[in-house]
Parts: C-alpha cells; sequence; structure tokens
C-alpha cells in the first residue's frame, strides 16, 4: 500500500470526523483529503478527466441557471454541488485509472476496510454488554456520531460512522461477497470466518436498510438456471426476512408505517418518524417532478421545493408532526434518498443518465471475480439510492469510478490473480 491508497482508505474511514469545533464551518474531514490528493495529482499530470461526465454535469449545470432566474435554487446551491461533485468524481476516477491493471489490489483494500469496521463494531457490541461505555460511545472523538440506540437488550453498532444505517450502508459490498463466499461455496477476496464476521457487524445495526440489502445481496445472488440454488436461497429469504420482523421492532415500526402508506389505509402519525420524512420527501419530489420532468428544478433546489409545500404537508392527514420538527431534521437538504433528489432536481436527464450508467457498466459474463464485483456495486448503488441522497460522499464516487474501471478492465481481457484476505 502506498501513500495514495492510504489517502483513500483514510477518506473511506473519516466520513463521521469533522472540523466542528475547530473551524468555524462544518466541514468533512475527508474534503482536507480530497484536497490533498488534488495537490498530489497536480504536478504529475495524472488527473482524469472525463469529457462524458463532465458535459452531463455541465447540462445539468446549464440548465440549473434558467431554475436560479425562476427562483427554484440559488447560485451558490448550484456552484457547491457542481464543484463537490465535479472534484470528487475527478479525483477518484484519476484513482481507479491510472491503476486500471491493478483494479483488483485496490479493492482489496476496501475489503480490509470493511473487516476493520467491523470488528470494531463488534467490540462495541461487546463493551456495551460490559458496561464500558468509552468502548461504544463514540461521540467523545467523533463529533458527527448520533446518540447510541438500542435494539432490545442490545446496542445498534454504527463503528466508525454516524449511525447504524451509514455503517450498513459502507458494508453492503463485502456483505454480497461474503453471501457469496458462506451460502453459495465461493473462494472470493474474504476468508469464511472474515465474511461471518463481517455479516454479523451488518446484522448488529438492526438497520432495516442493512437487512434490505442483506435480502437484495440474496435476490443477486439468484442463477436461474440452477433449481436447486433458486429454492434454497429462496428459503433464506423467507427465513431471515421472518427472524428479522420478529426480532426488530425498528423494523417491525417501518413495516407498519409503509402498510398504513398504502391508498385504502388511513396514514397515522404514530409510525416510524424517519420513514413519514421519507414519504414526505417522495410527495415533494413527485411535485417537483411533475412541475418539470425534463430536467427538474435544478441542482440544490429541494430545499426550497421543499420549504415552498412544507405549509401544505402540515395539513395532510398523518403528518401533523411535521408541525413540532425543526426544519433540519426533515431531510430536506438531499431528499434521504438519491433517487428523489435526482428525480426532483435533475428530473428525467439526470435519474435516466444514473441508470444508464448502471446499466451500461455491468459486467455481464460471469467470469469471476468480475461478475461479483459487478453485482456487489450495482448492490451498493441500490441501497445508497434508496436511503442517502448526498451528491458529495466519498463512498459513492468510490464505488462509482471502481464500476466504470471494472468494466473497463474486464473488456481489456486485463486479468490479474485472485487474492484471498
Amino acid at each position: 500500500m502506498n501513500a495514495l491508497d492510504f489517502l483513500i482508505c483514510l477518506g473511506f474511514l473519516t466520513t463521521a470526523f469533522t472540523w466542528r469545533g475547530i473551524l468555524p464551518v462544518d466541514l468533512r474531514f475527508y474534503y482536507s483529503i480530497i484536497l490533498l490528493l488534488v495537490l498530489i495529482y497536480l504536478p504529475f499530470g495524472e488527473l482524469v478527466v472525463s469529457k462524458r461526465f463532465l458535459s452531463l454535469l455541465f447540462a445539468i449545470a446549464a440548465l440549473s441557471i434558467l431554475s436560479i432566474f425562476l427562483g427554484k435554487t440559488t447560485i451558490l446551491s448550484v456552484f457547491s454541488q457542481v464543484v463537490g461533485v465535479g472534484v470528487l468524481s475527478i479525483v477518484l476516477f484519476s484513482y481507479f485509472r491510472t491503476r486500471q491493471n491493478k483494479i483488483l489490489r485496490k479493492i482489496t483494500y476496501y475489503f480490509n476496510i470493511a473487516f476493520y469496521i467491523s470488528i470494531i463494531a463488534i467490540c462495541q457490541e461487546i463493551s456495551f454488554l460490559l458496561g464500558f461505555e468509552k468502548g461504544y460511545a463514540f461521540s467523545y472523538f467523533l463529533p458527527g456520531v448520533g446518540p447510541v440506540t438500542t435494539e432490545g437488550i442490545l446496542l445498534r453498532v454504527n463503528s466508525v460512522f454516524t449511525e447504524p444505517a451509514y455503517l450498513a450502508m459502507a458494508l453492503i459490498p463485502a456483505v454480497y461477497i461474503a453471501v457469496q463466499n458462506i451460502f453459495l461455496g465461493k473462494h472470493l477476496f474474504l476468508s469464511k470466518v472474515k465474511s461471518a464476521i463481517i455479516l454479523l457487524a451488518l446484522l448488529l445495526t438492526f438497520s432495516s436498510l442493512g437487512y434490505i440489502g442483506l435480502i437484495a445481496c440474496f435476490l443477486l445472488s439468484i442463477d436461474k438456471k440452477r433449481k436447486k440454488q433458486l429454492l434454497r436461497i429462496l428459503c433464506l429469504v423467507i427465513i431471515f426476512s421472518y427472524v428479522a420482523i420478529i426480532c426488530s421492532t425498528n423494523l417491525q415500526a417501518r413495516l407498519t408505517t409503509l402498510a398504513n402508506l398504502l391508498p385504502f389505509r388511513k396514514l397515522s402519525n404514530e409510525g416510524n418518524v424517519s420513514s413519514l420524512i421519507l414519504y414526505t420527501n417522495y410527495l415533494v419530489a413527485k411535485k417537483s417532478f411533475l412541475s418539470n420532468p425534463l430536467w427538474g428544478s435544478g441542482l440544490g433546489s429541494h430545499p426550497f421545493t421543499y420549504a415552498k409545500y412544507l405549509p401544505n404537508l402540515k395539513e395532510t392527514p398523518g403528518l401533523g408532526f411535521l408541525s413540532f420538527m425543526n426544519p433540519n431534521d426533515l431531510g430536506m437538504k438531499d431528499a434521504m434518498s438519491l433517487f428523489l433528489r435526482l428525480l426532483s432536481e435533475t428530473g428525467l436527464l439526470g435519474l435516466g443518465a444514473f441508470l444508464y450508467f448502471m446499466m451500461a457498466n455491468r459486467v455481464k459474463k460471469k467470469i469471476e471475480p468480475y461478475h461479483s464485483l459487478s453485482k456487489m456495486c450495482v448492490v451498493f448503488f441500490l441501497i445508497y439510492g434508496i436511503r442517502n441522497g448526498q451528491y458529495v460522499r466519498f463512498e459513492l464516487w468510490y464505488f462509482i469510478a471502481f464500476y466504470y474501471y471494472l468494466k473497463k478492465a474486464f473488456d481489456h481481457h486485463v486479468r490479474e490473480p485472485l487474492m484471498l484476505l
């Protein structure tokens, strides 16, 4: 591992670290790492710029300028998104592009990260059961970490991330590989012991997002031509779903809320608040999309669109709780979902481009480990798209860049020996 690899790993691990209390503005620590990477790449001329991607980004930005004049967004909102996405994408595309012939070696660093953050998560759970607070409540050195939450007598672990859902999101790609190794008998990157540790850490998050991701991992592992395997996986999905619902009150609350959202049911204020807030963002994104389906309301416009419709939302039966909540807690900044935010801010142009990217860069041939690595990225995109709406997020662009250059390496017949960690 060289200095660049170390910085990339550090960027992945420090998404919960902020400069809060040190600088007058609340900036993520990994922004400093990205800036450092730019300064390292520039003298050597190794920064890679995708003309096709930047053309799309600037096209969306140009259309967003029209939204500025219409009062739907602001210059600062558009500028910050364009710069953030542009810089982060260029740095991470450059990292994988200049090491395209060693792309399998590079992804092993991620699997090592997944293993170590899983170890931290399990140690958190043990510390909680032993009553050792410093071993599980990390807010004393991670300013961005939320409050400690529990599920029955167990802790909902978050490791070095801000909340359990973000840990689950970071682990999901490794969980897909773990599922291949444990349940399908493959030998991809992780030993069975490490695979089991990563899977256990995901389960201890008690995150409904993580559990949905695990089910997606099982379903995407299905080979339709192998009927016995199909039956085995479907049985595992049914058993896991049943156990998860019985054991997780968090998941029960979310399912109850989801059921109340059905047209023939009455929406209730007593549902899971997080799910209800996501539902309000769906309603706002829908209105924004219908007002301009082709290119949306412009980059950074969702908070303004949400504020515009908030008075009407408060009067909606079952959403009266909005009147008592801090607007900053309503997820209006990023719509709580990448899919919803793209629909709201960029319309069919942005959402269609993202879905096309996912489809066009799949490794379709079942040649390992490329096929499984490609599918693990798809699972990550789906889970991220459901529950995180931030454009400028390190792990998002890490896997976008890896996904793109994995397909390039496969198409150019770059074959590397498979390493088992």
